[in-house]
């Protein structure tokens, strides 16, 4: 049977039309495979970047899908005001079920965005280059050297890591939220002779590391489970307790 000029042109703009709708839907299926994982919005010592020399804040994206997504082109921001603040450099191909970090540091190159991560809260955002957002999500105050971002168990669910895992997937073991800081049982200031310092919670699952050198705490100082008695002059800041509470096991 032998079709008309009208008719083959029907079924070219059907063709055309189908093709279409097949690749904007595995455009979209495939971004939305796209998720920014995990941020440092604090790395203190974490994290080392030999380029910059410096333990700069990051930022990490997952690939959920089964295929390779190409994000050269799309766009990352702290700024939800300004959605194309640094555009991801050309050839940038994240791997099904693979991770891609970015340094935030302010620097612009390479792999290094042109913006910071604000400690005290804030927004991260990734957009396609036509400005559409692929995900995004705001976050509160951050600490040092602890991570933030979807558990691994339900990714709409964001969460703390105490173990920053840059470019693998997240720690199974996170919190949801920062319980209140626990209580000294002595008033801050100079000691002398023996004393004993007791820590107590409000929170029955909250863990509490504390030093007693005078440095910062973080999750690799001891664990405090029994009053811990101090032989020699000592200063006591009940302050530093603010630092030492880390948040409550989902």
């Amino acid at each position: 049977m032998k079709l008309s000029g009208k008719e083959i042109l029907l079924k070219k703009l059907l063709y055309i039309f189908l093709f279409n709708t097949i690749s904007t839907s595995f455009v979209q299926s495939q971004g939305k495979a796209i998720y920014i994982n995990e941020i440092l919005a604090s790395n203190m010592e974490s994290d080392y970047d030999a380029v910059s020399g410096g333990y700069p804040d990051w930022l990490e994206l997952f690939n959920s899908g089964s295929l390779p997504v190409n994000i050269g082109g799309y766009y990352l921001t702290s700024d939800a005001g300004n959605i194309k603040m640094w555009r991801i450099p050309d050839g940038a191909v994240i791997q099904p079920n693979g991770y891609f970090s970015f340094w935030a540091d302010e620097s612009g190159v390479t792999n290094h965005t042109n913006f910071t991560l604000d400690r005290e809260g804030g927004f991260v955002g990734l957009f396609n280059s036509s400005g559409a957002v692929i995900d995004s999500f705001s976050y509160g105050l951050q600490v040092r050297d602890v991570s933030y971002g979807r558990s691994i168990i339900d990714r709409e669910k964001l969460v703390y890591f105490s173990k920053p895992t840059m470019g693998r997937a997240n720690s199974d073991q996170s919190f949801s939220s920062f319980s209140e800081s626990p209580a000294f049982s002595l008033n801050g200031g100079f000691y002398v002779g023996s004393q004993t310092v007791i820590l107590t919670s409000p929170s029955t699952e909250a863990v509490i590391y504390y030093t007693t050198n005078g440095m910062e705490p973080d999750t690799s100082s001891q664990v405090y489970s029994l009053p811990v008695i101090l032989s020699k002059q000592l200063h006591c800041e009940p302050e530093l307790s603010k630092k030492v509470h880390y948040p409550a096991r989902q």
